[in-house]
């Protein structure tokens, strides 16, 4: 092992004879990871194991109004990494939407095992929050790509997740590429 201070052994207080099955019971049941958001290590594995708590944020709102416009415009699965703005597809905050079940990734029929080929589109759902008829939770608790819960202590609206200087009609009335104001490091070419 190296000297460096943040390297872990990851073979130290690893049980061999331990199943998978065994290890998402401790997971589930005694380890407070998914019960009070604590980070711990794989009885497996020693990899860190944790919940991350995701905000709505103001890029996934965005994100969400540019998708509403454009399957309003065309009813039909939108290949984001072409046709997205630029802060779009840097930001890559698009993907979250997912967690609140606001946009769906188009299955891969082809092979089910790989990963989105980048078609999106969002659901009702999504399209309902985006024209302030919703409020949903601030915050998910995601662990692996899964949603665990919500945090209810805060409920948002779109207004609330974009918050000034964004202009909410403007945006929904399709304003421009989203202007960026000169102040955000995310501005487009």
């Amino acid at each position: 092992m190296s000297d460096f201070p943040y390297q872990r052994d990851p073979f130290v207080d690893v049980n061999p004879l331990l199943t998978v099955q065994d290890a998402q019971e401790w997971l589930r049941e005694s380890s407070g990871v998914l019960r009070n958001r604590n980070p711990s290590g794989c009885p497996c594995c020693n990899q860190l194991v944790m919940v991350n708590r995701r905000a709505f944020n103001l890029s996934v709102a965005r994100s969400l109004i540019w998708l509403v416009l454009h399957f309003v415009a065309n009813p039909d699965w939108i290949h984001v990494p072409k046709k997205a703005p630029k802060w779009m597809t840097k930001a890559r905050e698009y993907p979250k939407l997912a967690y609140w079940k606001m946009a769906e990734a188009k299955p891969n029929l082809t092979d089910p095992t790989k990963r989105c080929p980048g078609w999106w589109r969002p659901t009702q759902f999504g399209i309902e929050f985006a024209y302030d008829r919703l409020r949903v939770a601030s915050h998910a608790y995601v662990y692996n790509k899964a949603v665990l819960d919500y945090d209810d202590t805060r409920r948002i609206g779109i207004r609330d997740a974009l918050r000034a200087p964004y202009d909410y009609s403007k945006l929904m009335s399709g304003g421009g590429d989203f202007d960026v104001p000169a102040s955000d490091d995310n501005q487009t070419s």
